[in-house]
Protein backbone atom coordinates (compact mmCIF):
# COMPACT_ATOMS: atom_id res chain seq x y z
CA UNK A 1 0.00 0.00 0.00
CA UNK A 2 2.77 2.36 0.89
CA UNK A 3 4.82 1.86 -1.97
CA UNK A 4 1.56 1.99 -4.46
CA UNK A 5 1.13 5.54 -2.63
CA UNK A 6 4.69 6.68 -3.33
CA UNK A 7 4.34 5.73 -6.81
CA UNK A 8 1.44 7.81 -7.30
CA UNK A 9 3.09 10.46 -5.84
CA UNK A 10 5.86 10.33 -7.68
CA UNK A 11 3.80 10.06 -10.66
CA UNK A 12 2.03 13.60 -9.71
CA UNK A 13 5.20 15.38 -9.32
CA UNK A 14 6.30 14.51 -12.72
CA UNK A 15 3.41 15.68 -14.38
CA UNK A 16 3.21 18.82 -12.42
CA UNK A 17 5.84 20.88 -14.42
CA UNK A 18 4.07 19.57 -17.57
CA UNK A 19 0.92 20.77 -16.30
CA UNK A 20 1.79 23.91 -15.51
CA UNK A 21 3.24 24.68 -18.53
CA UNK A 22 -0.14 24.54 -19.87
CA UNK A 23 -1.08 27.92 -19.07
CA UNK A 24 -0.34 30.15 -21.74
CA UNK A 25 0.44 33.77 -21.91
CA UNK A 26 -3.09 35.87 -21.76
CA UNK A 27 -2.84 39.29 -22.46
CA UNK A 28 -4.50 41.86 -19.59
CA UNK A 29 -6.71 44.53 -21.61
CA UNK A 30 -6.20 47.89 -20.02
CA UNK A 31 -9.24 49.99 -18.55
CA UNK A 32 -10.53 53.30 -19.93
CA UNK A 33 -7.89 55.16 -17.95
CA UNK A 34 -4.44 53.34 -18.87
CA UNK A 35 -3.40 54.47 -22.21
CA UNK A 36 -0.06 54.35 -24.13
CA UNK A 37 1.66 51.76 -22.91
CA UNK A 38 5.15 51.49 -24.42
CA UNK A 39 8.06 49.12 -23.79
CA UNK A 40 11.28 50.33 -25.29
CA UNK A 41 14.68 49.73 -25.11
CA UNK A 42 16.79 52.73 -25.29
CA UNK A 43 15.83 55.02 -28.17
CA UNK A 44 13.97 52.21 -29.93
CA UNK A 45 9.99 51.90 -30.42
CA UNK A 46 9.13 49.19 -31.39
CA UNK A 47 6.16 47.65 -31.23
CA UNK A 48 7.70 43.97 -29.84
CA UNK A 49 10.41 45.01 -27.35
CA UNK A 50 13.02 42.50 -27.94
CA UNK A 51 16.14 43.40 -26.30
CA UNK A 52 19.65 41.74 -25.59
CA UNK A 53 20.15 40.41 -22.20
CA UNK A 54 21.72 42.61 -20.18
CA UNK A 55 20.43 45.97 -21.68
CA UNK A 56 18.10 48.40 -20.94
CA UNK A 57 14.34 48.58 -20.59
CA UNK A 58 11.76 50.76 -19.94
CA UNK A 59 7.85 50.10 -19.74
CA UNK A 60 5.73 53.55 -19.91
CA UNK A 61 2.42 54.09 -19.87
CA UNK A 62 -0.34 57.52 -18.47
CA UNK A 63 -2.68 57.05 -15.79
CA UNK A 64 -5.89 59.59 -17.05
CA UNK A 65 -7.27 59.69 -13.56
CA UNK A 66 -4.66 61.52 -11.90
CA UNK A 67 -5.33 60.25 -8.54
CA UNK A 68 -2.47 59.05 -6.38
CA UNK A 69 -1.63 55.64 -7.16
CA UNK A 70 0.45 52.86 -6.55
CA UNK A 71 1.15 50.54 -9.03
CA UNK A 72 3.13 47.23 -8.87
CA UNK A 73 5.01 44.71 -11.54
CA UNK A 74 5.42 41.31 -11.80
CA UNK A 75 7.72 39.68 -13.82
CA UNK A 76 7.19 35.97 -15.16
CA UNK A 77 9.12 33.23 -17.80
CA UNK A 78 7.64 31.75 -20.78
CA UNK A 79 8.82 28.99 -22.88
CA UNK A 80 9.15 29.59 -26.44
CA UNK A 81 5.28 28.95 -27.32
CA UNK A 82 3.96 31.35 -24.79
CA UNK A 83 3.29 28.68 -22.05
CA UNK A 84 4.45 29.49 -18.46
CA UNK A 85 7.86 27.58 -17.79
CA UNK A 86 8.44 25.46 -14.98
CA UNK A 87 11.40 27.70 -13.75
CA UNK A 88 10.78 28.77 -10.12
CA UNK A 89 11.84 33.10 -10.48
CA UNK A 90 14.70 32.72 -8.37
CA UNK A 91 15.79 31.21 -11.81
CA UNK A 92 15.76 33.64 -14.20
CA UNK A 93 15.33 36.53 -11.59
CA UNK A 94 18.76 38.13 -9.24
CA UNK A 95 16.41 39.68 -6.81
CA UNK A 96 12.40 40.48 -7.38
CA UNK A 97 9.99 39.31 -9.49
CA UNK A 98 7.71 41.79 -8.38
CA UNK A 99 8.24 45.24 -6.52
CA UNK A 100 6.42 48.97 -6.77
CA UNK A 101 6.78 51.31 -9.52
CA UNK A 102 7.62 54.55 -7.76
CA UNK A 103 8.63 56.45 -10.48
CA UNK A 104 5.91 58.95 -12.09
CA UNK A 105 5.60 62.41 -13.10
CA UNK A 106 2.43 64.64 -13.84
CA UNK A 107 1.45 66.04 -17.15
CA UNK A 108 2.24 70.01 -17.50
CA UNK A 109 0.37 72.25 -19.38
CA UNK A 110 -1.91 69.53 -21.21
CA UNK A 111 -6.43 70.02 -21.21
CA UNK A 112 -6.38 66.39 -20.33
CA UNK A 113 -4.61 65.57 -17.08
CA UNK A 114 -2.35 62.49 -16.84
CA UNK A 115 -0.03 60.94 -14.19
CA UNK A 116 2.66 59.53 -16.57
CA UNK A 117 4.78 56.10 -15.11
CA UNK A 118 7.90 54.61 -15.94
CA UNK A 119 10.03 51.77 -14.76
CA UNK A 120 13.16 50.54 -15.76
CA UNK A 121 14.49 46.98 -15.90
CA UNK A 122 16.72 45.76 -15.03
CA UNK A 123 17.18 47.88 -11.71
CA UNK A 124 18.82 47.67 -7.91
CA UNK A 125 15.77 45.29 -7.23
CA UNK A 126 15.01 43.11 -10.59
CA UNK A 127 17.90 41.65 -12.70
CA UNK A 128 16.83 39.17 -15.72
CA UNK A 129 19.71 36.28 -16.11
CA UNK A 130 18.15 34.40 -19.02
CA UNK A 131 17.41 34.63 -22.40
CA UNK A 132 13.82 34.06 -23.67
CA UNK A 133 10.57 35.06 -23.09
CA UNK A 134 8.74 37.08 -20.13
CA UNK A 135 5.88 39.36 -19.21
CA UNK A 136 5.10 42.24 -17.21
CA UNK A 137 2.06 42.94 -15.43
CA UNK A 138 1.12 46.08 -13.61
CA UNK A 139 -1.47 45.15 -11.34
CA UNK A 140 -2.90 47.97 -8.45
CA UNK A 141 -2.32 48.18 -4.37
CA UNK A 142 -0.41 44.96 -4.32
CA UNK A 143 -2.91 43.00 -5.61
CA UNK A 144 -1.97 40.14 -8.23
CA UNK A 145 -5.22 38.64 -8.83
CA UNK A 146 -6.39 42.12 -10.31
CA UNK A 147 -3.99 43.08 -13.06
CA UNK A 148 -4.37 46.22 -14.54
CA UNK A 149 -2.30 45.23 -18.14
CA UNK A 150 0.07 42.90 -19.52
CA UNK A 151 2.86 43.11 -22.32
CA UNK A 152 5.51 40.54 -23.62
CA UNK A 153 8.84 40.93 -24.12
CA UNK A 154 11.89 39.30 -24.84
CA UNK A 155 15.88 38.94 -24.04
CA UNK A 156 18.13 38.02 -26.43
CA UNK A 157 21.70 36.24 -26.67
CA UNK A 158 23.71 36.47 -30.17
CA UNK A 159 24.75 32.66 -30.28
CA UNK A 160 23.99 32.07 -34.06
CA UNK A 161 23.71 34.06 -36.89
CA UNK A 162 19.77 34.78 -38.57
CA UNK A 163 19.48 36.19 -41.48
CA UNK A 164 16.09 35.88 -43.93
CA UNK A 165 14.46 36.59 -47.53
CA UNK A 166 11.06 37.49 -48.43
CA UNK A 167 9.75 36.33 -52.05
CA UNK A 168 6.36 35.77 -53.79
CA UNK A 169 4.89 32.85 -53.09
CA UNK A 170 4.86 29.39 -54.95
CA UNK A 171 1.14 28.67 -54.03
CA UNK A 172 -1.09 31.93 -53.57
CA UNK A 173 1.07 33.99 -56.55
CA UNK A 174 -0.68 37.28 -55.94
CA UNK A 175 -1.66 37.30 -52.54
CA UNK A 176 1.11 35.48 -50.22
CA UNK A 177 4.87 35.97 -49.41
CA UNK A 178 6.82 33.36 -48.42
CA UNK A 179 9.97 33.90 -45.54
CA UNK A 180 13.23 31.84 -46.31
CA UNK A 181 15.36 31.64 -43.06
CA UNK A 182 19.07 30.70 -42.86
CA UNK A 183 20.49 29.72 -39.43
CA UNK A 184 24.31 29.80 -39.10
CA UNK A 185 25.68 27.77 -35.98
CA UNK A 186 28.99 28.17 -37.17
CA UNK A 187 30.48 28.92 -33.26
CA UNK A 188 28.10 27.52 -31.28
CA UNK A 189 27.35 23.70 -30.92
CA UNK A 190 24.02 22.28 -31.69
CA UNK A 191 24.50 18.43 -31.06
CA UNK A 192 20.51 18.14 -32.25
CA UNK A 193 18.79 20.46 -34.16
CA UNK A 194 15.99 19.16 -35.59
CA UNK A 195 15.04 18.61 -31.70
CA UNK A 196 16.60 21.15 -29.57
CA UNK A 197 16.26 23.90 -32.11
CA UNK A 198 12.69 26.18 -32.55
CA UNK A 199 11.74 28.76 -35.03
CA UNK A 200 9.42 31.54 -34.73
CA UNK A 201 8.48 34.37 -37.22
CA UNK A 202 6.52 37.42 -36.53
CA UNK A 203 5.07 39.50 -39.16
CA UNK A 204 4.92 43.17 -38.47
CA UNK A 205 5.74 42.39 -34.93
CA UNK A 206 1.80 41.46 -35.19
CA UNK A 207 1.41 38.55 -32.41
CA UNK A 208 -1.94 37.60 -34.17
CA UNK A 209 0.35 36.60 -36.83
CA UNK A 210 3.39 34.35 -34.87
CA UNK A 211 4.30 30.97 -36.37
CA UNK A 212 5.65 28.97 -33.84
CA UNK A 213 7.52 25.47 -33.16
CA UNK A 214 9.09 25.34 -36.60
CA UNK A 215 11.44 23.01 -37.19
CA UNK A 216 14.60 23.51 -40.46
CA UNK A 217 13.69 21.70 -44.00
CA UNK A 218 17.28 20.76 -44.66
CA UNK A 219 20.37 20.71 -42.12
CA UNK A 220 23.76 21.02 -43.73
CA UNK A 221 27.17 22.20 -42.60
CA UNK A 222 26.76 24.57 -39.58
CA UNK A 223 23.79 25.65 -41.40
CA UNK A 224 19.61 24.89 -40.45
CA UNK A 225 17.67 25.97 -43.63
CA UNK A 226 13.79 26.81 -43.69
CA UNK A 227 13.34 27.30 -47.47
CA UNK A 228 10.23 27.16 -49.41
CA UNK A 229 8.36 25.62 -46.70
CA UNK A 230 4.55 25.87 -46.51
CA UNK A 231 4.20 27.11 -42.77
CA UNK A 232 6.06 29.83 -43.06
CA UNK A 233 3.65 31.46 -46.29
CA UNK A 234 1.84 34.82 -44.78
CA UNK A 235 -0.93 36.73 -46.65
CA UNK A 236 1.47 39.89 -47.49
CA UNK A 237 -1.76 42.35 -47.25
CA UNK A 238 -1.80 45.84 -48.08
CA UNK A 239 0.37 48.97 -46.52
CA UNK A 240 -0.89 50.66 -43.55
CA UNK A 241 -2.96 53.52 -43.57
CA UNK A 242 -1.73 56.12 -41.30
CA UNK A 243 -2.29 60.24 -39.72
CA UNK A 244 -0.06 62.44 -37.65
CA UNK A 245 -1.64 64.80 -35.01
CA UNK A 246 1.85 66.53 -34.10
CA UNK A 247 -0.04 69.74 -34.25
CA UNK A 248 -3.75 69.07 -32.66
CA UNK A 249 -4.95 72.75 -33.60
CA UNK A 250 -4.56 71.91 -37.39
CA UNK A 251 -6.07 70.35 -40.15
CA UNK A 252 -3.26 68.44 -42.13
CA UNK A 253 -3.09 65.47 -45.27
CA UNK A 254 -4.51 63.32 -43.01
CA UNK A 255 -6.93 65.62 -40.71
CA UNK A 256 -10.31 66.85 -42.47
CA UNK A 257 -11.54 68.69 -39.24
CA UNK A 258 -10.55 69.43 -36.17
CA UNK A 259 -13.56 70.46 -33.34
CA UNK A 260 -12.81 71.74 -29.91
CA UNK A 261 -15.55 70.58 -27.53
CA UNK A 262 -17.13 71.95 -24.29
CA UNK A 263 -14.33 70.39 -21.95
CA UNK A 264 -11.71 72.14 -24.13
CA UNK A 265 -10.80 68.63 -25.60
CA UNK A 266 -9.64 68.26 -29.15
CA UNK A 267 -11.51 66.30 -32.30
CA UNK A 268 -9.16 65.17 -34.82
CA UNK A 269 -11.55 63.71 -37.98
CA UNK A 270 -9.73 61.45 -40.64
CA UNK A 271 -10.69 61.83 -44.00
CA UNK A 272 -13.10 58.41 -44.81
CA UNK A 273 -11.22 55.83 -45.81
CA UNK A 274 -12.45 53.28 -48.36
CA UNK A 275 -11.70 49.09 -48.94
CA UNK A 276 -9.08 48.42 -51.10
CA UNK A 277 -9.62 45.10 -51.35
CA UNK A 278 -10.64 45.17 -55.09
CA UNK A 279 -8.08 48.27 -56.02
CA UNK A 280 -4.62 47.61 -57.23
CA UNK A 281 -1.97 48.07 -55.11
CA UNK A 282 0.07 51.11 -54.28
CA UNK A 283 2.73 51.63 -52.51
CA UNK A 284 3.46 54.24 -49.94
CA UNK A 285 5.53 54.10 -46.77
CA UNK A 286 4.14 53.37 -43.74
CA UNK A 287 6.12 52.09 -39.78
CA UNK A 288 4.81 48.44 -40.58
CA UNK A 289 1.88 49.33 -37.69
CA UNK A 290 3.92 50.74 -35.19
CA UNK A 291 2.95 54.20 -33.76
CA UNK A 292 5.18 56.84 -32.37
CA UNK A 293 4.70 59.69 -29.94
CA UNK A 294 5.25 63.20 -31.37
CA UNK A 295 4.44 66.59 -30.93
CA UNK A 296 5.18 69.89 -32.35
CA UNK A 297 5.32 71.70 -29.17
CA UNK A 298 6.11 69.53 -26.38
CA UNK A 299 9.69 69.73 -25.15
CA UNK A 300 8.94 66.39 -23.46
CA UNK A 301 6.96 64.26 -24.94
CA UNK A 302 6.54 62.19 -22.13
CA UNK A 303 4.32 64.60 -20.01
CA UNK A 304 3.86 67.27 -22.45
CA UNK A 305 1.61 65.48 -25.58
CA UNK A 306 -1.86 65.87 -25.29
CA UNK A 307 -4.47 63.41 -25.91
CA UNK A 308 -6.98 64.25 -28.79
CA UNK A 309 -10.45 61.78 -29.59
CA UNK A 310 -9.37 60.73 -32.99
CA UNK A 311 -12.19 60.03 -35.44
CA UNK A 312 -12.05 57.21 -37.77
CA UNK A 313 -14.77 56.27 -40.79
CA UNK A 314 -14.90 53.56 -43.55
CA UNK A 315 -16.78 53.53 -46.41
CA UNK A 316 -16.72 50.02 -47.54
CA UNK A 317 -19.30 47.20 -49.09
CA UNK A 318 -21.82 45.92 -47.12
CA UNK A 319 -20.26 43.45 -44.38
CA UNK A 320 -21.65 40.33 -43.72
CA UNK A 321 -24.08 41.30 -40.51
CA UNK A 322 -22.28 38.31 -38.78
CA UNK A 323 -19.06 40.25 -38.90
CA UNK A 324 -18.15 43.07 -36.57
CA UNK A 325 -15.31 45.79 -37.96
CA UNK A 326 -12.16 46.90 -35.96
CA UNK A 327 -8.94 49.46 -36.21
CA UNK A 328 -6.31 47.55 -35.89
CA UNK A 329 -3.17 48.18 -34.98
CA UNK A 330 0.02 48.18 -32.38
CA UNK A 331 -1.30 51.46 -30.56
CA UNK A 332 -3.33 49.21 -28.26
CA UNK A 333 -1.11 46.14 -29.04
CA UNK A 334 -3.51 44.49 -31.36
CA UNK A 335 -6.23 44.06 -29.55
CA UNK A 336 -9.75 43.59 -30.57
CA UNK A 337 -11.85 45.35 -27.99
CA UNK A 338 -15.31 47.25 -27.74
CA UNK A 339 -12.77 50.54 -27.87
CA UNK A 340 -11.74 50.41 -31.55
CA UNK A 341 -14.60 48.00 -32.47
CA UNK A 342 -16.30 50.22 -35.60
CA UNK A 343 -20.36 51.02 -35.19
CA UNK A 344 -21.87 51.09 -38.58
CA UNK A 345 -24.18 54.87 -38.78
CA UNK A 346 -26.85 54.49 -41.07
CA UNK A 347 -27.25 58.02 -41.70
CA UNK A 348 -23.62 58.35 -43.06
CA UNK A 349 -23.77 54.79 -44.16
CA UNK A 350 -20.13 54.41 -42.81
CA UNK A 351 -18.43 52.61 -40.34
CA UNK A 352 -17.21 54.92 -37.46
CA UNK A 353 -15.05 54.75 -34.14
CA UNK A 354 -13.22 57.33 -31.93
CA UNK A 355 -10.75 56.66 -30.37
CA UNK A 356 -8.51 58.55 -27.47
CA UNK A 357 -4.92 58.85 -28.99
CA UNK A 358 -1.85 60.64 -27.29
CA UNK A 359 -0.40 63.02 -30.01
CA UNK A 360 1.68 60.58 -32.93
CA UNK A 361 2.28 59.47 -35.79
CA UNK A 362 0.20 56.25 -36.22
CA UNK A 363 -0.67 53.18 -38.39
CA UNK A 364 -3.27 51.31 -38.77
CA UNK A 365 -5.76 49.23 -40.59
CA UNK A 366 -9.44 47.98 -40.62
CA UNK A 367 -10.06 44.22 -39.85
CA UNK A 368 -13.08 42.04 -39.36
CA UNK A 369 -13.81 39.12 -36.97
CA UNK A 370 -16.40 36.61 -37.65
CA UNK A 371 -16.79 34.07 -35.44
CA UNK A 372 -13.89 34.61 -33.45
CA UNK A 373 -12.05 34.78 -36.38
CA UNK A 374 -9.88 37.35 -37.47
CA UNK A 375 -9.77 38.26 -41.33
CA UNK A 376 -7.35 40.58 -41.63
CA UNK A 377 -7.76 41.39 -45.52
CA UNK A 378 -11.20 41.09 -45.88
CA UNK A 379 -11.22 45.31 -46.58
CA UNK A 380 -7.60 46.08 -47.08
CA UNK A 381 -6.84 43.05 -49.33
CA UNK A 382 -3.61 41.26 -50.13
CA UNK A 383 -0.65 41.64 -52.47
CA UNK A 384 2.57 40.14 -52.59
CA UNK A 385 4.20 43.38 -53.25
CA UNK A 386 3.59 44.90 -49.82
CA UNK A 387 6.51 46.41 -47.90
CA UNK A 388 6.28 43.85 -44.74
CA UNK A 389 8.75 43.23 -41.90
CA UNK A 390 9.09 39.60 -40.52
CA UNK A 391 10.74 39.19 -37.28
CA UNK A 392 12.85 35.72 -36.94
CA UNK A 393 13.33 33.93 -33.48
CA UNK A 394 15.79 30.84 -33.02
CA UNK A 395 14.94 29.08 -29.33
CA UNK A 396 17.38 26.47 -27.91
CA UNK A 397 16.80 23.97 -25.58
CA UNK A 398 19.42 21.42 -24.66
CA UNK A 399 18.99 17.97 -23.12
CA UNK A 400 17.91 18.23 -19.42
CA UNK A 401 17.41 21.96 -20.19
CA UNK A 402 13.60 23.41 -18.47
CA UNK A 403 13.85 26.40 -20.35
CA UNK A 404 14.12 27.95 -23.82
CA UNK A 405 17.15 30.52 -24.50
CA UNK A 406 16.69 32.73 -27.55
CA UNK A 407 19.92 32.47 -29.09
CA UNK A 408 19.39 34.62 -32.44
CA UNK A 409 17.43 37.14 -33.95
CA UNK A 410 16.81 38.57 -37.22
CA UNK A 411 14.76 40.27 -39.54
CA UNK A 412 13.48 40.16 -43.25
CA UNK A 413 11.94 42.07 -45.47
Amino acid sequence: MKLKKITTLLLLLALLPYNYAQNSFKTVIPPDNIKTIQINAGKSTGNIPIIKLGSKLSLSFDDLTVDEKIYYYKINYYNSDWTTSSLFSSEYITGFASDEISEYSYSYNTIQSYVHYTLELPNDLTTLTKSGNYSITVYEEDNEDKPIFSRRFMLYENKVIVGGTVKRSNRQLFEDQNVNVTVNYANFTIPNPMEYIKLSVIQNNDWNSIKENIKPLFIRENQLLYHNMRNLDFKAGNEFLYFESKDYQLNTNYIAHVRQDETGMYHHYLYTNYARKNKPYTYFPDINGNFKITSSTADDLAIEAEYIYVHFSLETFAVNPDETVYVYGAFNDWALTDKNRMQYNPTSKKYECTILLKQGFYNYKYVTVNNKKLNKTAISGSFYQTENEYLLLVYYREFGQQYDSLIGVGTAK
